[in-house]
């Protein structure tokens, strides 16, 4: 079972725990089950409209970009274009980063600030957990407007449950997202009290920490590894031009059932997935009663365990001599299903990320169209990015150029 360590994260929104740190094994189980089908992958799909819209914006302003000739921070774009995403999914509509080109709320920001305050307190001792609010009122300024920006997105959260609850009273919803499917949730199998108008909040709030940053760091690895592999890059590139020029792609959006018959791009977007995992911690858990035996060595009762899942993606038993290299070929050519099974870039068992399936849909859809409208190239491409890792692996500086094709 999970650790203590997952403590700090408990929103307190609900008197029902959220997915992340929920302690209890049978507790988790049925929370998950109960909102398990509005994350399905056909769930998901359901509300590829609300995707695409986002998609052709981000495009629209990629082409801005290109036609200006700039160098720009593409990276803060994959994330501005994966906050609306979440924003149109869960809030009803984008956010608007993309639309005002700008870090709507200092949300980007205020999550930058505060998550290394959170993540610290994932490690503190219990007696300091206590008094985290009162240090961090003796903080810089800076944490001290992050955690009100926080309090903000709370606030947007519950807002927004009490905007669809007048939409639906006055019968003017027609929306398919999946904070409707949250609402179904409620008024079905959550009807006798097991989950609240709270329990939507809280997977909105949720979905701003989990689903922003994650997926950005995804998309923003696939892409440099891609860029700094000319050989990689072609590959997918002649891929998805030969797909297109067969009628297989469709304009102005690519659909994800279209996306997911293009081997070459399953295959680039696990190796940058595996290359760098957005999650830069390792996610502890208690050894059960009478102990266990792990790789040789045996653990009592209680100890904490776990393991990077970094590590576990670099082992060379597993990916092959060279594991430490970006490869994309290594999916076709080798044993994926195996691979496969130690890829923990969403975590793993059933702990696993109960939004994956939103950052597949948004990765997978993305690249086609963005590779089939543009060139890109590294603004500084004899420069290696920079890291930042707190809590999440946020890469620093993939300056870009755009180029129409």
């Amino acid at each position: 079972m999970q650790t203590d360590f997952y403590d700090p994260f408990a929103t307190h929104m609900s008197p029902h725990p959220d997915l992340f740190s929920a302690r209890d094994e049978k507790e988790h189980a049925e929370r998950r089950r109960l909102v398990n089908n509005a994350y399905s992958m056909s769930s998901i799909l359901e509300s590829e409209t609300y995707i695409d819209e986002c998609s052709q914006l981000f495009i629209q302003r990629m082409g801005e970009y290109a036609d200006s000739g700039q160098n720009f921070d593409f990276g803060m774009w994959l994330q501005m274009y994966a906050f609306d995403v979440v924003g149109t999914l869960f809030f009803g509509k984008m956010f608007g980063f993309m639309e005002t080109r700008s870090d709507y709320g200092a949300y980007i920001t205020s999550l930058d600030s505060y998550l290394p305050v959170l993540a610290t307190n994932f490690v503190l001792p219990d007696y300091l957990r206590s008094v985290r609010p009162f240090l961090a009122n003796l903080g810089l300024k800076r944490i001290r407007d992050a955690i009100l920006s926080i309090v903000a997105i709370r606030q947007a959260a519950s807002d927004v449950v009490t905007t669809r609850t007048k939409e639906l009273q006055e019968g003017k919803v027609g929306r398919t997202d999946i904070l409707q499917k949250l609402f179904n949730v409620q008024q079905g199998k959550g009807a006798d009290g097991h989950f609240l108008l709270a329990d939507i909040e809280q997977e909105s709030y949720v979905a701003i920490f989990a689903g922003s940053d994650t997926t950005a760091i995804a998309m923003r690895s696939i892409l440099y590894f891609l860029m700094k592999n000319p050989k990689y890059y072609k590959k997918l590139q002649d891929e998805i031009d030969e797909a297109t020029a067969r009628g297989e792609l469709s304009t102005p959006t690519v659909r994800f059932s279209e996306a997911s018959k293009l081997p070459y791009l399953i295959a680039c977007c696990k190796e940058g997935m595996r290359m760098h995992p957005s999650v830069g911690f390792t996610l502890p858990r208690t050894v059960p009663a009478g102990g266990k035996e792990i790789s040789g060595r045996y653990f009592p009762a209680g100890s904490k365990v776990g393991i990077y899942s970094g590590v576990i993606h670099l082992d060379k038993s597993i990916f092959g001599d060279d594991a430490d290299v970006f490869n994309p070929d290594r999916w076709i050519e080798g044993d994926a299903a195996n691979m496969d099974r130690y890829m923990f870039q969403f975590g793993g068992g059933s702990r696993s990320c109960v939004g994956r399936h939103i950052s597949i849909a948004e990765i997978y859809k993305m690249f086609p169209q963005l590779l089939r409208d543009y060139r890109l190239e590294l603004a500084n491409p004899d420069r290696e990015w920079g890291t930042r890792s707190t809590w999440f692996n946020r890469q620093i500086g993939l300056d870009c150029k755009l180029v129409r094709r």
